[in-house]
């Protein structure tokens, strides 16, 4: 995940520097969403698709719910898919529908 460390952040100061600075965080974090999808998927293949929720539990996803989601979004898309649909400007939210 892209850290900003404070002081940079506190260095930002033109508007379009902290949107560029958000923006970059928020890519990442939808990518993430995919790639924890495509972790909970490999989970479920070795331990069987219960093992999501048990993974949910260990690294703190507020809801198991959330991680089951992002493992069947993640299911039904390629990464090429995904990289071509994410460079017009689609996030992983236009993937769910």
């Amino acid at each position: 995940m892209t850290t900003i460390a404070p002081d940079v952040i506190e260095s930002l100061v033109s508007f379009e520097e902290i949107a560029d600075a958000a923006r970059l965080v928020a890519a990442d974090l939808d990518t993430g969403r995919f790639t924890l999808g495509d972790i909970a998927n490999r989970c479920a293949r070795v331990y069987g698709t219960d093992s999501i929720g048990r993974l949910a539990t260990e690294i703190r996803v507020a809801q198991k719910r959330t991680l089951y989601d992002y493992a069947a979004v993640a299911a039904r898309y390629e990464l090429r898919a995904r990289a071509h649909y994410s460079d017009l400007g689609m996030t992983f939210s236009h993937f769910k529908a």
